[in-house]
């Protein structure tokens, strides 16, 4: 995987701020919603899964929050659905790994450098596995149910870990939510690079452990 600090070098264009601060609204702009009319389920999972890259490189500035503090850095991410493995690194402006996270299958280790938080060897655990799920199964299962509703179609499926749901929704019916249980990852703004689709932002949000990552994409490498 290349290395966190080559990144740095090769993104002298993002900035790099570390400060204090509280949660806000997400910072993107929502999709606009258009009626479902006689969209079929179907084809939107069918068509959103077409354009998905199984295998990719990106470069993201991440935004930290938890506790009332705010840690924002430059990270790399690799991902390969396909073999189920990704790696994630972020670093702070003062050299600092605020957090590195791999996995491979359902095997994940993370190392979050956070201070203060209780069960913090848990904590890092549950972002490990949050993480995770931002990159992995877009595509709803396809035994997920579907529903349409006034201008959004909604896959939900009961498994061990609780309910999950992908939401699609706008005039391209891309994904635009995924839930489950109290964490909810929302997708903005895709951009298209020959021919696969990557969302610009993504906003992380668990509520239990009340804390938020902001993901901003800067580079598809």
């Amino acid at each position: 995987m290349l290395g966190v600090r080559c990144l740095l070098q090769r993104l002298p264009g993002i900035a790099l701020l570390f400060f204090t601060g509280c949660l806000a609204p997400s910072p993107f702009q929502a999709v606009e919603r258009v009626p479902v009319g006689d969209t079929e389920p179907a084809d939107v999972r069918a068509a959103f899964a077409e354009v998905l890259p199984g295998k990719y490189r990106v470069a993201n500035s991440a935004v930290f929050h938890i506790r009332g503090r705010q840690m924002t850095g430059v990270g790399y991410v690799a991902v390969d659905e396909p073999e189920r493995s990704f790696a994630v690194a972020c670093m702070s402006p003062i050299g600092i790994t605020l957090f590195e996270i791999s996995a491979t299958n359902d095997a994940v280790k993370c190392n979050l450098a956070v201070t203060g938080v209780p069960h913090r060897e848990a904590f890092a655990r549950v972002v490990a596995a949050d993480v995770r799920d931002v990159y992995f199964d877009l595509v709803p299962a396809a035994a997920a149910e579907a529903k349409r509703k006034k201008d959004s179609i909604v896959f939900r499926r009961d498994g061990s870990g609780g309910r999950i749901e992908h939401i699609f929704a706008g005039a391209d019916w891309r994904l635009v939510e995924k839930r489950s249980g109290r964490r909810r990852i929302r997708y903005y703004d895709y951009v298209e690079k020959d021919g696969q689709l990557f969302p610009k932002g993504i906003v992380l949000d668990n509520r239990k452990y009340r804390y938020r990552l902001v993901l901003r994409l800067k580079e598809i490498l």
